[in-house]
């Protein structure tokens, strides 16, 4: 990146914060959220030193910046970078245009992970209104908006409604993409989690191993979305073949990935030591069990609050394990998730 930024400051320095947000691509491409989050941080910082005009370029930057420190584990603060970019969208575009239901999208998935999920829908059905509107069904982002949406309905209580808008947006990613594709495998995710929610395990395991199978054959091992495939397939085994063993083998081997990716303060890997610990209950081995879960509620704790969904989740996973005491909160548990 070095002789990249130091050749548009000496040859190009009015767009040398345009060719330095350009350098984050490759990185995105290989799953290298910190590597993101310098470039687009010095892409910045040539914008507001060089006191450049061009607000739709800033937008991009709030909401590539909004992309990496979510992955990074800042949920909170990639929503506040949202919402700046889809407020400048607004002012040049006007509402009806794809930057502005990308944001809407971007939105709507930062609410989802705050534990928001009536916020999130909105949003969501703002973006997918918009791009249905510019592109009709059969567009990537029409897709992306429907399966958007799809969790939105899902995380509300509405698997049955969540299953078909997910089901669309696959049907959409293997027409344009085929089945060897990153997005493909996504709404193959999706699919699987209605249909673990709707009480069909074994269809849900059936997806969730295909998508692995892509998302391994595109991304290799040390990958997020190998990781989070991985615990997909974990949760699957656990809740369709009633296998903690299978589970818990695939879960770590996600979690291994995750503390490589990711360190040990991130969303992602507080998921996966909620997941063992799970698992390890199931098992018998309550002294693992205690250990994992209490990192993954005070991990959760700090990332997201004491009141999160997910704090909660696992707040009343460490209830059910012996010898652990704790003010009292009010909690819903849930079986062993999949994310996408």
């Amino acid at each position: 990146m070095g002789q990249w930024h130091e050749h548009s400051l000496k040859f190009a320095p009015k767009h040398s914060s345009r060719i330095t947000w350009l350098l984050a691509y490759p990185p995105f491409h290989r799953g290298q959220s910190l590597e993101i989050k310098r470039c687009v941080e010095l892409a910045l910082e040539e914008y507001q030193q060089r006191g450049a005009n061009d607000p739709a370029l800033l937008a991009h930057l709030y909401n590539d910046l909004a992309y990496a420190i979510h992955e990074l584990g800042n949920p909170k603060g990639a929503l506040e970078l949202a919402e700046q970019a889809l407020a400048i969208q607004r002012e040049i575009f006007g509402e009806r245009h794809p930057a502005t239901a990308i944001s809407f999208n971007n939105v709507a998935s930062y609410y989802t992970a705050l534990g928001n999920p009536k916020r999130a829908l909105e949003a969501a059905e703002q973006g997918f209104a918009i791009q249905r509107e510019l592109f009709g069904e059969r567009h990537p982002d029409t897709a992306k908006s429907l399966s958007n949406v799809a969790a939105g309905h899902a995380a509300l209580g509405n698997p049955k409604r969540a299953l078909e808008l997910a089901e669309q947006a696959l049907a959409i990613r293997r027409e344009l993409f085929g089945e060897h594709h990153p997005d493909t495998a996504k709404s193959l995710n999706n699919v699987a989690s209605c249909h673990d929610a709707l009480g069909n395990p074994r269809r849900a395991l059936e997806l969730a191993e295909q998508a692995l199978a892509i998302r391994r054959e595109i991304f290799g091992e040390r990958h997020p979305d190998t990781a989070a495939s991985l615990n997909n397939v974990a949760a699957a085994y656990y809740n369709a073949l009633g296998n903690p063993k299978r589970a818990l083998e695939l879960a770590e081997q996600a979690l291994a990935i995750r503390r490589e990716i990711f360190g040990e303060r991130h969303p992602d890997t507080a998921a996966s030591l909620h997941d063992i610990a799970g698992y390890l209950q199931s098992l018998g081995k309550m002294p693992q069990a205690h250990t994992m879960a209490m990192k993954a509620w005070e991990l959760r704790k700090q990332v997201f609050s004491a009141n999160h969904p997910s704090t909660l989740d696992t707040l009343k996973l460490l209830r059910r394990i012996p010898g652990f005491r704790a003010p009292s909160q009010h909690g819903q548990g849930t079986k062993r998730k999949k994310r996408k």
